[in-house]
């Protein structure tokens, strides 16, 4: 089963006698199993291009020693070549071929969403931030609220509600802008000037 032509389907098998229906080539191996396609060259180009009569998928990958990076590209028939999808050098681009971010999205024009975050029920969605001290969320609270949450401290910092309404220190704002604080040694609000002849106003 080294090698099985089947010429009467038009299929190659590697590793099996049967090659597998809708396959062109089908490779089977008791374990480990892939293709390697080497190059004696420093600087390497592997490509695998998809037709059908109504658009090209290309896969590539470039790159001068261990600076490589693939990119996935589609075309269709009347078009030129668009890059949908770059890995360079641990980076992700999406609509970019030189991604300056672990992740880099980029657009032609404006006027249109560059991200989407969504899940299918009615439950949170949020962004995690996080270093070696501190984490915060930021996102769709499960009540249907924009919410900042200081998760390391297990407090919401910033909350806006489906009215409209601002809250901080409070997750149930009852007018415009609400500010809370339970803490008798600490303003509400301070108004600041830089100007030392003038005095700073402080709200409780």
């Amino acid at each position: 089963n080294t090698l099985k032509v089947d010429a009467t389907n038009n299929r190659v098998g590697i590793g099996t006698a049967s090659p597998t229906s809708g396959y062109k080539l089908d490779v089977v191996n008791n374990g480990a199993t892939g293709i390697r396609i080497g190059d004696t060259s420093d600087n390497s180009r592997v490509q695998y291009q998809l037709d059908n009569n109504v658009a090209t998928t290309t896969i590539s990958k470039d790159g001068s020693g261990f600076n490589t990076e693939y990119k996935f590209k589609t075309q269709n028939t009347a078009g030129s070549l668009v890059d949908n999808l770059s890995l360079v050098g641990g980076k992700v681009g999406i609509g970019t071929t030189s991604p300056s971010k672990k992740l880099h999205l980029y657009n032609a024009t404006g006027g249109t969403d560059l991200l989407r975050l969504e899940v299918a029920d009615s439950d949170s969605a949020f962004i995690v931030f996080k270093n070696s001290a501190r984490e915060w969320r930021m996102g769709e609270h499960s009540q249907e609220k924009f919410e900042i949450y200081d998760t390391t401290a297990s407090a919401t910092r910033f909350m806006i509600d489906t009215s409209g309404h601002v809250g901080i220190g409070t997750t149930n704002p009852e007018s415009r802008l609400e500010i809370y604080g339970n803490n008798n040694t600490t303003s509400s609000i301070t108004l600041r000037n830089t100007n030392p002849d003038r005095k700073s106003t402080r709200l409780n």
